[in-house]
């Protein structure tokens, strides 16, 4: 069975600080807690069998130190694939800000629409029709491509909301936003004819 496991990085700010907007413009490590939830997701994976065959991560460190530890803590001998499509999104003038410094600007409605509708605020340089089509060319890839392997995706957090864009008709599990935690997966699998959430924004447990 085909399936696409979407991971975003892990942390990159620690406990004592305050967390901003980090996107393409910000290219930042992972702290401690990061790499320990990198090595997490790795252990999951390999206690679950569910070690991919093909691993993919954005050009960002935070990507790529996230699908090294992961793969290294899996034991899947691959090479991770650079792949700047899924680099995070651009914030504008928002971007590196706090939450409380972006709400100052355009508004909690207005950020709280980007949280769960992916509704792009004011300013920011994203365009989603761009990322959807660029999700649904990388979901007919897996199937044309690599058909009957897991092919593995580590980005950010403004990219994987549009993921659910080559599930049928868009619909994740119930109670689910397209907003994801950090180190969290997501898994889909292709049953013949359509894309099917087996799950969304999970962390290892």
């Amino acid at each position: 069975m085909t399936k696409l496991l979407i991971i975003r990085h892990g942390n990159t700010f620690a406990p004592d600080e305050t967390a901003r907007r980090v996107g393409c413009r910000t290219d930042i490590p992972l702290v401690q807690s990061g790499v320990e939830q990198s090595r997490a997701l790795g252990v999951y994976l390999k206690r679950e069998n569910m070690c991919p065959d093909y691993i993919f991560a954005s050009e960002l460190q935070r990507a790529q130190q996230t699908a090294q530890i992961m793969a290294h803590d899996a034991i899947c001998d691959l090479p991770i694939q650079t792949d700047k499509t899924f680099n995070e999104i651009d914030h504008g003038p928002d971007e590196n800000k706090t939450e409380d410094e972006i709400i100052e600007r355009i508004g909690s409605d207005s950020l709280r629409d980007w949280n769960e509708f992916g509704v792009v605020p004011p300013g920011w340089k994203v365009d989603p029709r761009q990322l959807q089509k660029a999700w649904i060319d990388f979901a007919d890839a897996c199937l044309n491509e690599r058909s009957g392997k897991i092919t593995c995706v580590v980005s950010s957090g403004g990219i994987i909301r549009f993921a659910p864009i080559v599930l049928d008709n868009n619909i994740l599990p119930e109670g689910e936003t397209s907003k994801v935690k950090t180190a969290s997966m997501s898994l889909f699998h292709h049953d013949g004819n359509k894309w099917v959430c087996e799950f969304w924004n999970k962390r290892p447990q």
